[in-house]
């Protein structure tokens, strides 16, 4: 039997895949267990790291979609263009000074977005007029 699992990397893959690294007893079982075993192991954290990207992927779908929806709010509410719906929208987050040093990062974070959406947020990267 071929195996393809890495004993250098699969504290990563179970990080990834379940968000901490294994316990004592999960190390304890990768140690003591065989090649097979160990294989075994590795294939299962594969498939759950499948199903927590694929469940990461429909979260930020979701988070996109309601965050357009309040950009259209915002717009209905007398904003002039996206960029001033986007500025209410971060108004609206009430950051602090202490916020600021993260920028578009954080403003993805509290709004549940991908960090592929920082750009979006680009002109608050330190809230300069926001706060």
């Amino acid at each position: 039997m071929t195996y393809t699992f890495d004993e250098a990397i699969v504290s990563d893959l179970h990080k990834e895949a379940w968000g901490f690294r294994p316990s004592s007893y999960w190390w304890y079982r990768w140690n003591e267990g065989s090649s097979a075993t160990k294989q075994s192991m590795w294939n299962s954290l594969t498939v759950d790291l499948e199903v927590a990207m694929a469940e990461e992927k429909a979260e930020f779908e979701r988070a996109i979609a309601e965050y357009e929806v309040r950009l259209a709010g915002y717009i209905s509410l007398g904003a002039k263009d996206r960029a001033t719906a986007i500025r209410w929208l971060v108004q609206s987050l009430e950051l602090t000074e202490a916020d600021k040093w993260y920028g578009a990062s954080l403003i993805c974070y509290r709004l549940g977005l991908p960090h592929q959406m920082q750009p979006e947020f680009a002109e608050f990267s330190k809230f300069e007029g926001v706060i």
